[in-house]
């Protein structure tokens, strides 16, 4: 339910539009000895199954991410999708990592504990991802990429998101502005190899 919900917040608009997006689902596999990634695709009138799926997989010890902008097509199922079949936006995340255990921030960067990091995006929802937080901002309506210039809009947003962030003194993953992110999506386990598991949960 956590999944689904949170999956159905994240994509509201487009699914009160009925725009033909497809969520896509992935896990970092080995394939023949490759790093490679495991997908399974689904419309917006499959989250549920999308939902079940999710928790399915990570129970079984995958790590699971869902592509967070809507795809034009299905993919196959072992690729993640190219940035060009990047279709709808529908809402943009960040990636701020705390200071602990696996983490190690550039030199001239410091990490934020927890407390600090949840007040850089207090205005945002937040899911904490077993390491750190994910702040999503969700769009007021969808953005169609369309065009190379679409997508260099959109790239230019999260450059200028994740450079506030960064302006603060700490360290953030420049991610805002990849047409191909995935983040964890609440309800799943982080199972990075070598820690133990830790839920993914919205704040």
């Amino acid at each position: 339910d956590e999944v689904t919900s949170y999956l159905r917040w994240a994509n509201e608009h487009a699914i009160g539009r009925g725009l033909p997006g497809v969520l896509v689902l992935s896990a970092p596999v080995v394939v023949d000895g490759e790093d490679s990634w495991k997908s399974r695709c689904y419309t917006l009138a499959e989250l549920d199954d999308a939902g079940l799926a999710a928790v399915s997989a990570s129970d079984a010890g995958l790590n699971m991410y869902y592509r967070t902008h809507l795809l034009a097509e299905a993919v196959s199922r072992f690729e993640r999708g190219k940035g060009s079949l990047t279709r709808w936006i529908t809402h943009i995340t960040a990636d701020v990592d705390i200071a602990g255990p696996g983490h190690k921030p550039p030199p001239d960067k410091v990490l934020p504990t927890f407390e600090e990091a949840v007040a850089l995006v207090d205005e945002t929802a937040i899911i904490s991802s077993g390491g750190g937080l994910y702040p999503v901002l969700r769009l007021a309506e969808p953005f169609e990429i369309t065009s190379p210039a679409d997508l260099e809009r959109f790239k230019n947003v999260g450059r200028r998101y994740d450079r506030a962030l960064a302006s603060h003194g700490f360290h953030v993953d420049a991610t805002a502005l990849d047409a191909t992110r995935v983040i964890r999506p609440p309800g799943v386990m982080n199972n990075k190899p070598g820690r133990d598991p830790r839920p993914v949960s919205m704040l």
